[in-house]
């Protein structure tokens, strides 16, 4: 499994963690570092929790299946971690 770090660095995007509430996307995440100027994209992965990508229009297809694919998964390990406290 790959931190989003790794996803970043692999694929050359900012990945921001998103809360959505409605059809807002709040960003909380606190490193704004690095953003590259470029028309975001978004990945929901359901309906309070999505991912804020730039960068994301460089991507083919299949690039960003695989980023999609990467970040549910990762969600899903984070949600199975805190269930098992």
């Amino acid at each position: 499994m790959k931190s989003i770090k790794q996803i970043e660095i692999e694929y050359n995007i900012k990945i921001i963690s998103a809360r959505i509430t409605g059809r807002r996307w709040t960003c909380v995440s606190n490193d704004f570092s690095n953003i590259i100027p470029s028309r975001p994209g978004r990945i929901q992965i359901d309906s309070s929790k999505g991912f804020i990508i730039y960068n994301w229009d460089t991507l083919d297809d299949i690039q960003k299946e695989k980023v999609k694919m990467n970040l549910v998964e990762l969600e899903e390990n984070e949600q199975k971690r805190l269930y098992n406290r």
